[in-house]
């Protein structure tokens, strides 16, 4: 008897994901006459990769699934005579006649191979591994092969390595194989498989990662998602039960035992096995090696790794076992893993159970090692489970307590810890520098400047000693210390308190240097996006900020101040007032009265920046000043007297305005203080003038002028001078001529406030500069519909990404609004989502489409935020800057193709400012002596705007630079004649111009 469902295909799974690169390949070694053995573990997927391979190929195919009762080498070779007479129907009867003839079984295959002859056939075994123990079978398995003729293609399947004896090597010379490795799933068939399961949701990369890509373990982790069911056996995992059946349950009670007691193992050798007292490892790992199992050796095959969810059942079976056998086999794995140098998992492993004693010491050891490398989570971690008892007395961990405390600004708790060092260490001791720095930097953080005079004189003498002293005299009203006597770096945790001082003495260059250590870096790191917020580049310190968010390091200065400043910065006044009030709490528990009184100056400049409301901001400069630090300490002092003398001028007070900011700016320029001079300099400039005194106004405003250039950008001049624009007519007004820095400075004027742009390579960009084309990670993605992209685009020149449903249909639709074209609109919006990696990004809220705008950028806006960064540089600064610029505005023409009116209005700015842009690079290029650069510019803002005077002069410029007097007149005269068509004549500076060239 024959049973037929052993002799067809499995169907394929009704949903599965194809996996042509896996196909393609078994189908072509098979079409090009090679036998296939494709072996790997149970659910790795071998049938349905065969069955893919093959479907609808040019070469029949045989099919037999072997099952246990095929080791009878009689019956196996019925089954085979009966699959291939599936195909060629003359073939039945080959097998049985030679059997009932008593021909023996090798031969009977031979003869069964003999009458195929030069048909074609692929013959697939699958579960090639239930003749493994049947050893007469796999001889007709190997007869099989050795007399198949070329025609016949050989397919097996299998779980395990097996053995096919034959005296021909022949048969075997050109094997395939197809094995773990090959069949695993990458990246993107894990994520379309978990998508079909319902875990689409899920991590793909993190569950091949979690699996090794092993396709059974991938589909489980949709299973464990939203199923699983925690219970006393580890079965009630899907996935655990999976591999007790067709896993553990295929090998016998020594190699089970073997797998249980090396789970604890991330890597099985037999040297480590010894370790752990597990008896005859060689050999079982000898045994292992010949079967396939969720596992990946090493190179060499002397090493092993388990599938991290086999390994997590492993220990979950380990750990129904006696409590004292498996904790004698987890301190020997501690012992291991300390031999072995892995001092830090052999630490979380003695806390895991219950050696404390052994624990502290170790972490004693290590935590150093930790720190430096910035894993605050796990010394936080051991710090927690080690300090209560019996670490509380260890002064190494105490430290390193201190260090995190410091590092993540929990001065409460830093304040706390060194209480703690005080007494445990007692009187009469002299305190090592760099810990008596980190001490002194909690009290001074706390206002506890006596304790802090105290430690310093009973602290020895170190580099990380006088860095703190330098920074605190430096920073304390009446310190006789100076910026300029910074000491030689610690090399240790203080070399942070530099940074400080290089913010509020504005040298922000300083701040954007990498630095020597890691843990210096990570703290280093909101000093650094201040400086970048305080040099206008808003992208890249978007950017810093999200690594920050990501690295989990959530410092007080950056949540609390640095985020707040970028968000103002950006133009998101909601948010940066909501995360103001968010983190009074925070800062409210931070033990830092510096933090505290800062925190007031902020909402104070906040009030006045988004509110313009003195009241609110006079009542929180009052309160910052009732703390000490609000009286006693420079940044503070500086930063409050900022927003008071704003708060003056909006009353009108003008007096006080003017004495304050007088004092103020002979302070900061007497102690070279550089970062809130611009801002003092232009309120100053403004007091004066209200009060009558032109050149002090005018003496203050190029003390802020200067102030900005030694800053390097221009930003915080402009936020200052868009306060009160009249000082910058003012001083346009008493230059000669059309290209001062005050010129420029006014032009910068003009642009917009708060651009904002995403990143190149985060979230999603639209080229619309050109033919449109929307790309997704790195992926080129068309929707289905055109209009999407034009939708897309015109959202990003919306405020906030926000258009109502009937300003749509005017853009897009001049003006239609029938059923039809609304229903066109809806499916623009709908294949628009279809292509964005988060269907989110774009929301209907009643007659309202919005667009998450800030995870989206464009070629158009990328221009304009250039374009607005390049006008707050310093001229000398700025040409490369606006090369850049230009560089992205020849891509082409603003969505080429569409002709939308919309579309053309949104051209026509874009050519303005691409002018504008072709100006400012023109009059650099002149500066930065590249002539022909500037004459090329030049003419071409000409060719777009004849009637630009100031092209004409740069033009000018260049014919004299280049000693070209007859050009020089004739350029001139180009000029009058462009403007005499427009009823115009050269400007007095022009004319004045020209009389300096010609001497």
């Amino acid at each position: 008897m024959i049973i037929n469902a052993k002799l067809v295909a499995p169907d394929l799974p009704r949903a599965w994901v194809r996996r042509p690169r896996l196909a393609t390949r078994i189908a072509d070694v098979v079409t090009s006459g090679h036998t296939v053995w494709v072996c790997a573990t149970a659910g790795a997927g071998k049938t349905t990769a065969v069955v893919e391979a093959l479907s609808g190929g040019p070469v029949p195919v045989a099919w037999l699934t072997l099952d246990s009762s095929d080791q009878a080498p009689g019956r196996l070779l019925n089954y085979l005579e009966a699959a291939l007479a599936r195909v060629y129907p003359d073939l039945a009867g080959v097998a049985g006649c030679a059997l009932a003839a008593r021909t023996p079984h090798i031969d009977t295959a031979g003869l069964l191979a003999d009458a195929i002859a030069d048909r074609p056939v692929v013959l697939v075994l699958d579960q090639l591994e239930r003749l493994a123990d049947a050893p007469k079978a796999l001889a007709i398995i190997a007869a099989l092969a050795r007399y198949a003729p070329r025609s016949l293609r050989l397919v097996l399947c299998s779980r395990r390595e097996l053995t096919l004896d034959t005296p021909s090597t022949a048969a075997w010379a050109d094997v395939i194989r197809v094995g773990e490795a090959d069949l695993a799933f990458t990246v993107a068939e894990a994520g379309a498989a978990l998508a079909l399961r319902g875990g689409g949701e899920l991590d793909a990369e993190g569950a091949v990662a979690a699996t090794g890509g092993w396709v059974t373990g991938v589909l489980f982790e949709a299973w464990r998602s939203d199923q699983h069911v925690h219970g006393a056996g580890g079965e009630a995992d899907p996935l655990h039960g999976y591999l007790a059946a067709h896993i553990l349950a295929d090998l016998n009670d020594v190699q089970r035992e073997f797998l249980v007691r090396t789970a604890l193992c991330d890597e099985v050798t037999v040297r480590r096995c010894e370790a752990l007292g597990v008896p005859e490892s060689g050999a079982r790992l000898g045994e292992l090696r010949r079967l396939h199992l969720p596992a990946t050796w090493s190179a060499e095959r002397k090493a092993l790794r388990w599938h991290p969810r086999l390994r997590e059942y492993l220990i979950e079976l380990l750990d129904r076992r006696p409590a004292a056998e498996v904790l004698e086999l987890r301190r020997r794995y501690a012992t291991l893993l300390r031999a072995e140098g892995r001092s830090e998992e052999a630490v979380d492993l003695l806390i895991e159970i219950g050696d404390l004693d052994d624990a502290v010491l170790l972490a004693e050891e290590t935590i150093g090692t930790v720190l430096e490398r910035l894993d605050l989570t796990l010394a936080n971690r051991w710090i927690a489970a080690l300090t209560p008892h019996p670490g509380g007395s260890s002064q190494r961990l105490a430290v390193a307590e201190l260090m995190v405390a410091v590092g993540l600004e929990h001065y409460a708790h830093g304040m706390a810890v060194s209480d703690r060092l005080v007494r445990m260490m007692g009187d009469d001791v002299r305190y090592d520098s760099d810990l008596a720095a980190m001490m002194i930097m909690c009290y001074w953080h706390a206002e506890r400047y006596d304790d802090a005079r105290a430690l310093v004189g009973a602290a020895a003498d170190g580099p990380a000693l006088r860095v703190s002293n330098w920074a605190n005299e430096v920073e304390r009203i009446g310190g006789t210390a100076g910026y300029a006597d910074e000491p030689p770096a610690s090399g240790g945790p203080l070399d942070t308190l530099p940074l400080r001082l290089h913010w509020t003495h504005g040298r922000l260059t300083r701040l954007l240097e990498p630095q020597r250590s890691p843990w210096v870096e990570a703290v280093h790191r909101p000093w650094r996006i201040s400086a970048l917020v305080a040099l206008g580049r808003l992208d890249e310190a978007s950017a810093l900020f999200d690594q920050a968010a990501d690295a989990g390091l959530s410092p007080m200065f950056l949540d609390c101040f640095t985020r707040v400043e970028l968000l103002l910065d950006l133009g998101r006044a909601s948010e940066a007032w909501g995360e103001q009030i968010a983190g009074r709490d925070r800062v409210a528990a931070s033990g830092s009265g510096f933090f505290k009184a800062l925190h007031l100056v902020q909402e104070a400049k906040l009030a006045l920046r988004l509110r313009r409301d003195p009241d609110q901001a006079r009542a929180a400069l009052d309160q910052a000043k009732r703390h000490p630090a609000g009286r006693a300490v420079q940044h503070v002092i500086d930063e409050h007297v900022v927003w008071q003398g704003l708060t003056f001028l909006l009353d009108h007070d003008d007096d006080e305005a003017a004495a304050l900011l007088r004092s103020a700016a002979h302070r900061m320029a007497g102690r070279d203080r550089l970062l809130q001079l611009p801002l003092v300099g232009v309120y100053l400039a403004e007091a004066e003038w209200r009060l009558g005194n032109e050149t002090a106004a005018d003496d203050a405003a190029d003390l802020a002028l200067r102030a900005s250039a030694r800053l390097g950008s221009h930003h915080r001049l402009l936020s200052a001078l868009r306060d009160f624009p009249d000082v910058v007519a003012r001083q346009i007004d008493a230059e000669p001529g059309l290209r001062s820095e005050w010129h420029r400075l006014g032009r910068a004027l003009l642009a917009p406030e708060h651009p904002s742009v995403v990143p190149r390579d985060r979230h999603v960009h639209l080229h619309d500069l050109g033919a449109p084309v929307l790309i997704v990670g790195e992926q080129i993605v068309r929707p289905r519909i055109a209009k999407s992209l034009e939708l897309l685009a015109y959202l990003l020149g919306r405020p906030g990404g926000r258009a109502t449903r009937p300003e749509l249909l005017t853009a897009l639709f001049d003006g239609r609004s029938d059923p039809s074209t609304r229903a066109y609109l809806r499916q623009a919006v709908n294949r628009l989502r279809e292509v964005l990696p988060d269907p989110g990004l774009v929301r209907s809220d009643g007659d309202e489409i919005r667009l998450e705008s800030r995870e989206v950028s464009s070629d158009s806006r990328q221009f304009e935020y250039l374009l607005t960064a390049a006008g707050e540089l310093p001229a000398g600064k700025q040409f490369d800057a606006l090369r850049d610029t230009l560089d992205i505005a020849e891509r082409g023409v603003f969505l080429d193709g569409v002709s939308s009116e919309w579309a053309e209005v949104r051209r026509r700015e874009l050519d303005e400012l691409v002018t504008d842009a072709r100006m400012l690079a023109a009059d650099a290029a002149a500066d930065a002596g590249d002539y022909r650069t500037a004459d090329e510019l030049a003419l071409a803002v000409l060719g777009s705007n004849p009637y630009r005077e100031a092209a004409w002069q740069v033009r000018m410029r260049v014919c004299n630079a280049l000693g070209c007097a007859d050009a020089l007149l004739t350029t001139y005269r180009g000029c009058e004649e462009a403007l005499a068509e427009a009823g115009l004549e050269p400007s007095p500076g022009t004319r004045r111009l020209l009389a300096q060239l010609r001497r």
